[in-house]
């Protein structure tokens, strides 16, 4: 009874307590009330007050390069695309600044959005490149990269590669050749940014002056895509002037700006997520349907209500073959909603659809069946001229502990542990088939191409970091821009060379 009693006396103590401190402190606020009402403003007690930065524009630029921030650089050049081409008074570009900072993963951003103004070769008042002001630094063994003739062979090589220049001179002495191009566009999210950088270069090569992706999809006579890589298509491929105004040139600022909102974390639903891209795409391609645009579209989706699931190609032009399918009055809208609709993460398409990359993520075999179904009658079976591939990124091939189900042990407990890892390792091989491109339909593809005497090339940059298709972290997509412009730079120049001269050869 004694210890109850010390606690309610105690209790009745502390309540005490902080009733008198409370009435204490609303007696002195009270006189400073009155204090501040009869003193005149300029001497009155003021209330501090604390702002809290959370804009990215009150931040100053550099306080950013201070910390290389190479993500809330990202964050601005979404926003505003001249962010990166502004200079001070002497001259000095973004880059140049950044190299005084030293801070590597801007410089290496840098270097990537802004490709098509070679940054690393500008010069300030003083004529200083960015290299000169720091040659020693690792920043300017980077740029050293980019502007030497430096190569990085790939651990495997594709093997068509070799062959292609006997082929291409074959082509060229074809007085017969239909000289077609083939572009197949790979699916990958926001991995598609690579095919845009590989777009880019292409056009660099092409025309150094005013260089376009869309001007250079007018040299593409059969274009295929799935997934982000018909979104891209269907963007960059000239549309007739009388059904639809044309879309401004694609460029990777936009595209990374539009991908990043629709994956953002904070939409949670995939609801939310399918609306905002159908407000981007019908932005973009407005009310044109699949036969208003100039070249042979194709782009790929998947009833998934079926099984076996059945693969579904929207083209935009009729097929001997198979009469009782014409999509030239399909709207693009919801051609590309049927072809991105992802299982995992957008709503099931309009037309009751699913994301084409289920089956067919390199649609290179469904470019090529399209192509032959399109000439199955004609007198004299033409052949592509070229093929080219483009991809979103490739992981390195890792080793599992197999999927073999039978190998499982008796004992209970290394049963359920084993099961499980078992169970896994089945259900990455079969995400792992749907999401890479390099499969088998890659060297089906080439093989095909070599049959038919037709240059295959392939451009498809490692994915060092393994980066997802949904990730929206900054840092990680600026550290997947630079590896592929390293690659671009580097291993695939001698490719993107020998293209941009075939197709200057074969276009003129």
């Amino acid at each position: 009874m004694r210890v109850e009693f010390k606690k309610v006396v105690s209790a009745y103590s502390l309540r005490a307590f902080f009733i008198t401190k409370f009435a204490s402190f609303q007696r002195i606020r009270s006189e400073r009330l009155k204090l501040a009402v009869r003193l005149p403003k300029s001497i009155a007690p003021v209330r501090p007050r604390f702002r809290l930065v959370s804009k990215a524009s009150d931040i100053s630029l550099k306080e950013i390069l201070s910390r290389d921030a190479a993500g809330e650089i990202l964050e601005r050049f979404c926003k505003d695309q001249n962010f990166l081409k502004q200079t001070d008074d002497e001259g000095n570009t973004m880059l140049h600044l950044v190299i005084k900072l030293n801070a590597r993963r801007c410089a290496r951003l840098i270097c990537t959005l802004n490709a098509c103004d070679e940054p690393w070769l500008s010069r300030n008042s003083h004529g200083e490149t960015p290299i000169q002001m720091n040659e020693q630094s690792e920043i300017a063994d980077d740029l050293r990269i980019l502007t030497s003739n430096f190569d990085i062979e790939r651990e495997s090589k594709f093997w068509m590669s070799d062959l292609n220049e006997e082929l291409i001179e074959e082509r060229l002495r074809d007085s017969n050749s239909t000289k077609e191009i083939l572009v197949a566009l790979d699916g990958g999210g926001i991995k598609g940014a690579a095919e845009i950088m590989a777009l880019r270069e292409l056009s660099l090569r092409l025309s150094s002056t005013s260089p376009s992706i869309t001007s250079l999809f007018k040299s593409f006579d059969w274009i295929g895509g799935t997934s982000v890589g018909a979104v891209i298509a269907a963007f960059s491929a000239p549309r007739h002037h009388e059904n639809g105004s044309q879309s401004p040139d694609t460029n990777l600022g936009s595209f990374l700006a539009e991908t990043r909102a629709t994956f953002h974390p904070k939409l949670k639903k995939p609801s939310f997520r399918g609306e905002l891209l159908h407000k981007s795409l019908r932005e973009h391609v407005g009310t044109s349907r699949l036969g208003d645009i100039e070249a042979k579209f194709v782009c790929t989706s998947v009833d998934g209500a079926m099984i076996p699931p059945r693969l579904l190609v929207f083209r935009n032009f009729p097929i001997e073959v198979q009469t009782d399918e014409d999509h030239r009055e399909v709207e693009i809208v919801d051609a590309l909603m049927a072809s991105t609709a992802s299982p995992l993460l957008l709503p099931v398409s309009p037309l009751g659809l699913s994301d084409g990359g289920v089956l067919a993520k390199n649609p290179s075999l469904v470019l090529l069946t399209e192509y032959h179904r399109f000439y199955a009658k004609a007198v004299r079976h033409p052949t592509p001229s070229l093929f080219l591939s483009l991809g979103t990124g490739y992981n390195e091939a890792r080793r599992t502990s197999g999927i073999h189900f039978g190998d499982l042990p008796k004992n209970r407990v290394f049963f359920d542990w084993h099961f499980m890892r078992t169970t896994k390792n089945l259900f990455d091989v079969f995400v792992s088939q749907s999401t890479s491109g390099d499969t088998a339909c890659l060297d089906q593809a080439a093989a095909w191409c070599l049959a038919t005497r037709s240059p295959y090339f392939r451009i498809n940059p490692p994915n060092i970091n393994r980066l997802s298709l949904t990730c929206t972290d900054a840092e990680k997509v600026a550290d997947f821009l630079w590896g592929v412009m390293v690659y671009l730079r580097t291993t695939a120049r001698h490719d993107l060379d020998q293209l941009a001269s075939f197709i200057k050869r074969l276009k003129s």
